[in-house]
C-alpha cells in the first residue's frame, strides 16, 4: 500500500495490536530466528541496491520457519501479530518437524504469531468441520469465523462464530444458517454472510444475508443471488455497500451487474451500479470469482474459468469510488487469493502464462510441461496496457494493467485435497505476507500449509541467487592463441532482477579480473561472456563467477578449467559478437567432420551429407571458412545438446549468400534436431524471389519480411530480434522490416536448425524449405535484442564500412534525431528518387510521380529544400515493410492552398498507387480542415475545426498510443483527441503526398509542399512537439524553461529556504519570487521568513531564467508556535 492506503481486515492500531498480546493470545513456543550468513565480501565493494517501484515496501523471499498443518489452509486474517487460520485440518505442528511428529490437536482453526512463526497455545477452540473464511470487526474485538461447522467447543453454531480477540473465548453470537458459508464481512455493528443457504434464523435469505453484530439478528439486507453461490466478499470502507463474487450468473435479476459480481446496499441490498462487471466476467458452472479484498481506495477479485464461462484467470481491481476497472492482471492460471500490501498486491494462484501484461513470464508448453509461479506480486497502481492474449483465450487486450514484479517464491502442490494446488489463501499484516493452502514444500523447504515472508524493513534479505556449483556453469574455451572465450548465463533471484558478477581465474582471493551487473528474470537469462588475453599458450586456467545480489547475499559457480591455445586468432568480429553475449556461435571454420563447433562451448551442431566446408570467409581477412548446404534436408545441421525451451527475448544472427530461386531457411528453432520438425519458429527464412523473412509463432504465425531481395550471390548479414519492442529484421546493418505488435512466441522444446527446416503454412514459404547457398557466423543470443549500434557494430566489425550515423547540426534536426525516429526525411536531395533518412536507422524513402525537388523549406533560420506535388499522384514512401505499428507518432510540416483535399501522411498497404487497405493517416478535406483517423471495422477521426489551406507551412503531428489513444497537434498546440487505441492489422508503408482518403477530400494526392516528415515508434509528448515546432517556427535556438526546486527547514515559527537547487538546461536562472502563502512575498534563492501564527502554509517559488521563461514548485510548509515561557521552580538547602 502506498501512502493514504490501508489493507481492509488486517491492521488494527498499535495499542489494539498490544492488548492483544498482553491480554490473551500468548505464543506457545517462539521460534528462534534464523542466524544471517556473513558477507564474503565488503558491501561497500558491489552496487548499491537498486530497490523497488517507488511506494512499494520489498518483502523477502525467504520462507520464514511458521507453524506447519496436515490439511489445507482456505482463509487467513492477519490482526495485528496475530495471524488466524481457518481451514480442513486436525493438527498442528512447529516448523521444521515431519509430518507425524511433535503434533498438537488443531481443529480447523488455529491462531500464531506473525512475528515469530509460533503456534498461539491459548488459542484452540474446538471446530467439527471447516472453516472457509474469517472476518474481524474493525474496533479489532471481534473475530467472526465461517464454514460448514455446526459446533464449536461442543456449542451448536450453526456456520458462523464470534470469539473474543482479547481473550479468545467463544461469544454468544449464535445466528442459524441452514447451510455453508463462504464468505463473512463485518462492520461493528453488522455481519454479513455469502454462501449457499436459503435460510438465516429461519428467514429466508438466498445466499447472501446480514445480521446483527450484536444478537444475531436477521437484519433487512436482502437480494436475490438467482443460482449457485456466493464465494467471496468484500466491504466498503464507509460500510455503505458490500461487493459480492461467486459463480451466480444474476443477481435481482440483473447479469450485468451480477455476473459472478454485484455491488449491493449495505442497509437494503439493492443492486448498486458496479461497471467492473463487464470487464470481470466470471460465473456459471465452470467459472467463479473466488476472493476479494479490499483497501481505502479499491477493491480487488480473483477467480477461474475455463469452457468460455468466464474471462479473467487473474486479478482485477475495481474502485470504491465508481466501481469502474482500475486494472486486470491478464495471466493465465486461477487465481485463489489476493491481497493489497505496502504498494502491492500478493496473489496465490497457479500461475503459468503472463505474457499479455507487460514484460510477463510465457508460457511453457505442452500442458504436461508447465511451469507454475504460484506466489506472485504486481503493483497496485495500473502501469501497462494489455496486449492480445496469444493463444486465443479471452483476453483484456487495450485495458490498463499493472506490472509483474520479480517476487517469485518457489511454492509447490500439495495433495491434500486432491486437486493439485499449492496456496488457496494470502493476507498480510505488521511487515509480513503469508501464504495458506496444501503446499508441503517453499524454495524447496519443507514448510507444509502455513508460510511467512517478511518484508525487508523488518528482517534482512537472505534468499540469493537461486543456482550454485555445477547448476550454475561456467564455460571456458580457448579459441586463439593466449586466448580465453569465458561465458556463463545469467543467474536469476527470486526477489532481485539485478545481479552483480564477478569472474575470477585462478583464485577467487585474487581480485575480480571482470565485473558486471545485469538485469534478468527466471525467463529472460542473458549470457555473459568475458574475452581473456595475453595468457600463455599450453597453461592451464581455471574460472569461477560469483554472483552476488543487492542484499549480499552470493552463489559461486564451479571451476571451469581450459588449456590456453597456442595457435589461431580469434580477430575483432568473433570478439564483438561474444562481447555481446552471443549464448551460441558457430563460427564454420571446420575444414572436415559433421560437428560444427560453438565457440561458448554449449551449442555444437551435427551436419548432415549435404553440407560442407567452404575456404571462403563472410569476414574480410578472416583465416577461417564457411559452410555450404545443398538445399536438401541432408544439408541441415541441428544442435546436439539435450532439447531445451528457446528463449523469450532472444536474436538470431547469420552471414550468407546465394544464388537460389527456391528459397529456404537459414536459422531457426524446431522440434527435432535433424529431419523435419513439427513445430518451428523463431527463424530467418529467404522465399524464392530472395526476400528474407523473420517469423515467431504464437496463435498466429507471425512475420516480418524485406522488400529487398538478397540472392544476388554476394555475402549478406542478417539478424532478427524479438524482444518488448517487437520483431525486428536487419539486413546488411539497416533495418529492413518491423512490427511492434508481436511480443511474445510459444514455446516448447526443440534445438536450434541452421541451413533448413519445416516451412510449412509459414507465410511465403518457398519452393524449398532447405537454403542452397553458403552460411557463417550464423551466432543466438538468448535473453538479449541486439540494439541498432550492435547491428552496425558487427557489420563494421566483418571489414565492411558503413556510412557513420550522426545528427544533423541544426538544432530542428539534432532535436528530431534525438527523438528516436523509425526514419526522418528532410528531402534534401536536389534530383533522384531516393530521400535519404537523417535519423538513427537510415531507412530512406524513395519518390514517385510527380515530385518537385528543391522548394523552399518550411524551417526558419535552416537552409534546407523541401519537396512539391502536384496532385497527380506524386508522392514519397517508405522502402521498409512495416507490420500493424500499435504506437506512433506521424509527423510533416505542410503548405497548401488546395482546394481539393488529399493526404498529407499516412499508412497504406501499397507503395505506389493508392491502397485499399490504409489508415493511421492525416489527410486534408477540400475545406482546409485536417482529418486524423484510423480504422477498427469503422473510421474513428479527429477533426480540427480550423482550416489550413492558407498556403502557409504548418507543423502537424498525430499520434496513438495505448495508454492515451489518438492525439492530433497543429503547430505546437493539441487540437483534438480521440480515445481510440487501436487501429487496422496490415502490412504496410508509409506515404506523404497522396493515398486513398475518406470523406471529405476531392482528391487523394495534395497539391502542396512537404518537409521534414518524421516516424515515431511512440507517441510524441506535447513538450516535445511544442518543441519541434518552435524550433521550426523560430530562427534560432528556442529558450528552454527552467525548473524550479527549494528546500525549506522550520524552526518555530521561522522558516528558511533555498531555492539554490532550480536549474535551466540552456542558460541561467535570472530571478527567484517566493509567496510565503501568508499574505507575503519576497525575492532571492535564499530567504528567510517568521509567520505571525503556527499553522501549514503553502509556499510557491516562481523562477524566471534569463529568457524569459518561468517554472513554479509548491510546497507545504508547516510552523509552530515557541513553547510558552514557563516560571522556574526556587530550590535551596541549608545546613
Amino acid at each position: 500500500m502506498g501512502p493514504g492506503r490501508r489493507a481492509r481486515r488486517v491492521l488494527l492500531s498499535a495499542a489494539t495490536a498490544a492488548a492483544l498480546m498482553v491480554g490473551g493470545l500468548v505464543p506457545a513456543t517462539a521460534a528462534p530466528a534464523p542466524t544471517l550468513p556473513a558477507a564474503a565480501l565488503p558491501a561497500a565493494t558491489w552496487p548499491a541496491e537498486p530497490g523497488v517501484p517507488e511506494g512499494i515496501t520489498k518483502v523477502g523471499t525467504e520462507p520464514l520457519p511458521t507453524v506447519q498443518i496436515n490439511g489445507v489452509a482456505w482463509t487467513q486474517l492477519v490482526v495485528g501479530t496475530t495471524v488466524y487460520v481457518g481451514g480442513e485440518f486436525t493438527s498442528a505442528r512447529p516448523a521444521g518437524a515431519p509430518a507425524g511428529t511433535s503434533e498438537v490437536p488443531r481443529s480447523n482453526l488455529l491462531a500464531y504469531n506473525v512475528q515469530t512463526g509460533a503456534l498461539i497455545g491459548s488459542f484452540n477452540p474446538q471446530v467439527n468441520a471447516q472453516v472457509k473464511d474469517l472476518a474481524v470487526s474493525p474496533d479489532g474485538a471481534t473475530l467472526y469465523a465461517a464454514g460448514s461447522f455446526t459446533q464449536v467447543d461442543g456449542q451448536t453454531r450453526y456456520r458462523v462464530a464470534a470469539f473474543s480477540t482479547a481473550t479468545g473465548e467463544l461469544t454468544s453470537f449464535r445466528p442459524t444458517v441452514n447451510a455453508t458459508i463462504n464468505a463473512v464481512e463485518a462492520t461493528n455493528t453488522t455481519v454479513y454472510l455469502g454462501g449457499i443457504f436459503s435460510t438465516l434464523n429461519g428467514a429466508p435469505r438466498v445466499k447472501v444475508g446480514a445480521v446483527t453484530a450484536a444478537s444475531g439478528a436477521t437484519l433487512p439486507f436482502e437480494a436475490t443471488i438467482d443460482n449457485r453461490s456466493v464465494q467471496a466478499m468484500a466491504i466498503e470502507p464507509s460500510g455503505g455497500s458490500i461487493v459480492i463474487g461467486g459463480n451466480f450468473t444474476s443477481v435481482n435479476g440483473s447479469s450485468n451487474p451480477g455476473y459472478g459480481l454485484a455491488r449491493l446496499d449495505g442497509a437494503t441490498g439493492a443492486m448498486l451500479p458496479l461497471p467492473v462487471n463487464a470487464y470481470a466476467r466470471n460465473a456459471g458452472d465452470n467459472g467463479a470469482i473466488l476472493h476479494l479484498s479490499a483497501d481505502d481506495e479499491n477493491f480487488y477479485g480473483s477467480g477461474y474459468h475455463y469452457s468460455n464461462n468466464g474471462n479473467i484467470e487473474g486479478t482485477f481491481a475495481g474502485t470504491w469510488d465508481t466501481g469502474d476497472l482500475s486494472w486486470v492482471d491478464d495471466c493465465h492460471g486461477d487465481t485463489y487469493g489476493a491481497f493489497p500490501f505496502e504498494g502491492a498486491v500478493y496473489q496465490a494462484s497457479h500461475k503459468h502464462y503472463c505474457g499479455n501484461s507487460g514484460d510477463g513470464f510465457p508460457q511453457t508448453d505442452p500442458q504436461a510441461s508447465w511451469s507454475y509461479n504460484r506466489g506472485t506480486a504486481l503493483t497496485i497502481e495500473p502501469t501497462l496496457i494489455n496486449r492480445p492474449d496469444i493463444y486465443g483465450y479471452p483476453d483484456h487486450d487495450g485495458e490498463p494493467g499493472a506490472t509483474q514484479l520479480n517476487w517469485y517464491p518457489n511454492i509447490n502442490a500439495g495433495s491434500y485435497t486432491g486437486k493439485n494446488q499449492g496456496p488457496w489463501s494470502v493476507a498480510a499484516g505488521a511487515g509480513y505476507v503469508v501464504y495458506g493452502g496444501e503446499f508441503t514444500r517453499v524454495n524447496n523447504i519443507p514448510q507444509q500449509g502455513l508460510v511467512r515472508f517478511a518484508s525487508t524493513d523488518i528482517r534482512d534479505e537472505t534468499d540469493g541467487p537461486v543456482h550454485s556449483g555445477d547448476n550454475f556453469p561456467v564455460r571456458a574455451v580457448s579459441p586463439a592463441a593466449g586466448t580465453v572465450s569465458v561465458s556463463w548465463r545469467a543467474n536469476y533471484d527470486r526477489n532481485d532482477e539485478e545481479l552483480t558478477y564477478r569472474l575470477y581465474r585462478s583464485s577467487t582471493n585474487q581480485p575480480a579480473i571482470y565485473e558486471e551487473t545485469v538485469r534478468a528474470r527466471f525467463w529472460r537469462l542473458p549470457t555473459l561472456n568475458f574475452i581473456d588475453t595475453g595468457l600463455t599458450p599450453g597453461s592451464e586456467q581455471r574460472y569461477r563467477v560469483v554472483v552476488r545480489d543487492a542484499a549480499g547475499n552470493e552463489k559461486t559457480s564451479s571451476w571451469a578449467t581450459v588449456t590456453v591455445a597456442g595457435s589461431g586468432t580469434l580477430g575483432e568480429y568473433a570478439a564483438q559478437v561474444l562481447g555481446d553475449g552471443a549464448s551460441a556461435f558457430w563460427r564454420l571454420d571446420e575444414t572436415t567432420g559433421a560437428t560444427l563447433v560453438d565457440t561458448t562451448g554449449l551449442l555444437p551442431m551435427a551436419a548432415g551429407t549435404g553440407s560442407a566446408p567452404s575456404s571462403e570467409s563472410a569476414i574480410d581477412g578472416d583465416a577461417g571458412g564457411a559452410r555450404t548446404f545443398d538445399g536438401t534436408v541432408q544439408g541441415s545441421a541441428g544442435s546436439t545438446a539435450a532439447a531445451a525451451y528457446p528463449p523469450a527475448v532472444f536474436s538470431t544472427e547469420a552471414w550468407f549468400r546465394t544464388t537460389t530461386t527456391r528459397g529456404g531457411k537459414i536459422l531457426g528453432f524446431g522440434t527435432s534436431a535433424s529431419g523435419s520438425s513439427s513445430r518451428n519458429d523463431r527463424h530467418i527464412y529467404m522465399d524464392n524471389s530472395g526476400r528474407l523473412l523473420f517469423g515467431v509463432q504464437n496463435n498466429a504465425r507471425n512475420v516480418v519480411a524485406s522488400t529487398g531481395r538478397y540472392n544476388d550471390g554476394e555475402w549478406h548479414h542478417v539478424v532478427a530480434t524479438l524482444s518488448q519492442a517487437g520483431m525486428q529484421l536487419y539486413v546488411d546493418g539497416a533495418r529492413v522490416a518491423k512490427r511492434d505488435d508481436v511480443i511474445n512466441a510459444s514455446a516448447w522444446r526443440g534445438y536450434w536448425r541452421l541451413g533448413g527446416d519445416n516451412l510449412s503454412s509459414w507465410s511465403s514459404a518457398p519452393t524449398s524449405h532447405y537454403f542452397a547457398g553458403t552460411i557463417d557466423e550464423a551466432a543466438v543470443y538468448e535473453g538479449t535484442a541486439l540494439t541498432l549500434d550492435q547491428v552496425r557494430e558487427h557489420y563494421d566489425a566483418s571489414g565492411r564500412a558503413l556510412a557513420p550515423v550522426t545528427a544533423p547540426a541544426d538544432d530542428y534536426g539534432a532535436e528530431v534525431f534525438s527523438a528516436g525516429p523509425d526514419f526522418y526525411w528532410r528531402f534534401s536531395e536536389d534530383e533522384g528518387t531516393t530521400v535519404a533518412d537523417s535519423g538513427p536507422f537510415r531507412t530512406p524513402g524513395t519518390a514517385t510521380g510527380n515530385v518537385v525537388r528543391g522548394v523552399p523549406g518550411a524551417l526558419a533560420g535552416v537552409d534546407d529544400p523541401a519537396i512539391e506535388t502536384t496532385g497527380s499522384g506524386g508522392h514519397v514512401f517508405s522502402t521498409g515493410e512495416v507490420t500493424n505499428p500499435q504506437e506512433f507518432a506521424a509527423e510533416a510540416w505542410f503548405s497548401t492552398s488546395s482546394t481539393s483535399g488529399g493526404k498529407i501522411i499516412g499508412f497504406g498497404n501499397r507503395q505506389t498507387g493508392t491502397s485499399n487497405n490504409y489508415d493511421r493517416h492525416v489527410y486534408m478535406r477540400d475545406d482546409g480542415r485536417l482529418v486524423f483517423g484510423v480504422y477498427t471495422g469503422q473510421e474513428n477521426t479527429v477533426l480540427t475545426d480550423a482550416a489550413f489551406n492558407d498556403g502557409a507551412w504548418h507543423h502537424v503531428v498525430a499520434s496513438q498510443e495505448l495508454r492515451s489513444g489518438m492525439r492530433l497537434y497543429v503547430d505546437g498546440e493539441l487540437v483534438g483527441t480521440n480515445p481510440q487505441i487501436r487501429s487496422q492489422n496490415y502490412a504496410g508503408f508509409w506515404r506523404v503526398g497522396g493515398d486513398t482518403t475518406w470523406s471529405g477530400a476531392s482528391s487523394a494526392f495534395l497539391i502542396g509542399s512537404f518537409d521534414e516528415v518524421a516516424v515515431y515508434p511512440r507517441a510524441l509528448t506535447a513538450e516535445e512537439v511544442a518543441l519541434h515546432h518552435d524550433l521550426g517556427a523560430t530562427d534560432g535556438p528556442v529558450n528552454q524553461a527552467p525548473t524550479a526546486a527549494f528546500t525549506h527547514e522550520a524552526d518555530g515559527l521561522a522558516v528558511t529556504l533555498d531555492a539554490s537547487g532550480s536549474t535551466d538546461p540552456d542558460g541561467e536562472v535570472a530571478s527567484y519570487a517566493w509567496d510565503f502563502g501568508d499574505g507575503e512575498q519576497g525575492t532571492g534563492a535564499q530567504v528567510e521568513h517568521t509567520y505571525g501564527a503556527a499553522g501549514t502554509y503553502t509556499v510557491t517559488l516562481t523562477v524566471t531564467d534569463d529568457g524569459g521563461a518561468t517554472d513554479e514548485q509548491e510546497a507545504e510548509v508547516t510552523v509552530t508556535a515557541p513553547p510558552v515561557n514557563q516560571a522556574p521552580t526556587a530550590a535551596f538547602t541549608h545546613e
